[in-house]
């Protein structure tokens, strides 16, 4: 009597696993993973001539990125279960709108002293730079769903993934701020004064060779890895894998582009390539925030006696085009304010230094509404830890702890 092989056997033998979709395949493929040609066409658009940097910065504000934060205010401080369960944390993080005039109004004060606006400065470029690594974690946080839908618990493999995500994202940018960059960079102009102008370029030289063949490299042992997967009979997660190719293959294709053609002269000059570049790469980021989260919305609010159970946030939630309305109103009265032409909001717009750094604080406050988003959402999306946001997203429970040794 013949019998027939488990299909779980035959499965193994895969080259692939069996796709697991956060929402549904068109909307993945389209939003989670095709959301990447969007921010590509707007690149393609610009290098063409097409689009003006201004113009980037602009629709990427007011269409994208300012109504993904309101899409994460009508789940937290609208909703009341959200307020009843993490309260206390979210009312302590509106003290995150204090952090930046607190540092500038330091540096300002630093620099009526010394005469240079070195501290300042640098709260700018931080806070850029959270910008960046907020989008990295992000791009992170979907690897990491996809691979709970998968039930892979593995935590040495996770680590590896979160590892080499990171790098990848990270190394483009460190390049650029190390070569092209460098003059607009704070710590750069510090260690020229500690290190000689010599000793920086060939710090920079090092970095613009070695850094492209350290970015191969890694690539290379990402890869040699899902072979090994294939080749241990497990299988690659192709949705995994894809979130992978689109963002590090964005990031490479957009913050290299300033590393062979920007030559930053000065300050103004590498704010203005930092901002078009971070709206070029957050676009895609925000249209894959704007899905999973209006599967959210419906999955949770679209039920009956959502409105008495959730209060605000059903109503916010109503459906897609109140979302989205109340996602611009929101930009235009936050993070939009200042892309208005309003002259005291321009540091350069008046010889008077009260006008001057009244500008420098109202700008660092506007922050806050940034700093709030980038810490909320590093609380709220833990699929793990949190069942009920497990229950609403439709994720499988993960495997129990092991017991300790102690």
């Amino acid at each position: 009597m013949t019998t027939t092989a488990p299909t779980i056997h035959d499965e193994s033998r895969r080259v692939f696993l069996e796709p697991r979709w956060l929402i549904s395949k068109p909307v993945d493929l389209v939003f989670l993973f095709g959301g990447v040609f969007v921010s590509l066409a707007m690149y393609a658009g610009w290098r063409l001539g097409y689009f003006s940097a201004e113009m980037i910065v602009l629709v990427w504000i007011f269409v994208f990125h300012g109504p993904h934060f309101w899409g994460q205010i009508s789940r937290t401080y609208l909703d009341k279960t959200e307020l009843a369960r993490r309260g206390p944390e979210l009312w302590r993080s509106l003290l995150l709108f204090v952090v930046g005039p607190v540092f500038v109004g330091v540096g300002l004060g630093l620099e009526a002293w010394t005469g240079r606006p070195d501290f300042w400065l640098l709260f700018n470029f931080l806070a850029g730079m959270w910008a960046y690594h907020h989008v990295v974690k992000q791009h992170f946080g979907f690897m990491a769903l996809y691979r709970a839908k998968h039930r892979e618990f593995d935590r040495a493999e996770m680590l590896f993934h979160r590892r080499y995500l990171i790098a990848s994202l990270w190394i483009p940018l460190l390049i650029w701020l190390c070569t092209a960059a460098l003059p607009g960079v704070p710590f750069a102009q510090w260690s020229t004064e500690w290190f000689g102008v010599n000793a920086m370029l060939r710090f920079s030289e090092a970095v613009g060779t070695y850094g492209p063949w350290g970015f191969v490299l890694l690539q290379a042992v990402y890869l040699l890895h899902l072979v090994r997967r294939v080749q241990r009979g497990r299988g690659i997660n192709l949705p995994e894998t894809l979130i992978v190719l689109a963002s590090v293959g964005l990031h490479w294709t957009v913050v290299y582009h300033f590393v062979v053609a920007s030559r930053t002269p000065g300050l103004a000059k590498f704010a203005a390539e930092l901002g078009v570049m971070t709206a070029l790469l957050t676009t895609y980021h925000n249209l894959q925030y704007h899905a999973l989260l209006w599967y959210y919305n419906r999955a949770k609010y679209h039920v009956e006696g959502a409105r008495e159970r959730y209060g605000l946030a059903a109503i916010a939630n109503k459906n897609l085009f109140v979302y989205l309305v109340l996602g611009v109103v929101y930009t235009c009265v936050t993070i939009g304010f200042q892309y208005y032409d309003i002259e005291f909001l321009k540091p350069g717009a008046t010889d008077s230094a009260a006008s001057r750094n009244l500008a420098l604080l109202i700008a660092a406050a506007i922050w806050g509404w940034s700093f709030l988003h980038y810490w909320v959402d590093a609380k709220i999306w833990h699929v793990r830890e949190d069942a009920d946001l497990r229950r609403v997203l439709g994720f499988p429970d993960p495997p129990p702890a092991p017991p300790s040794d102690s």
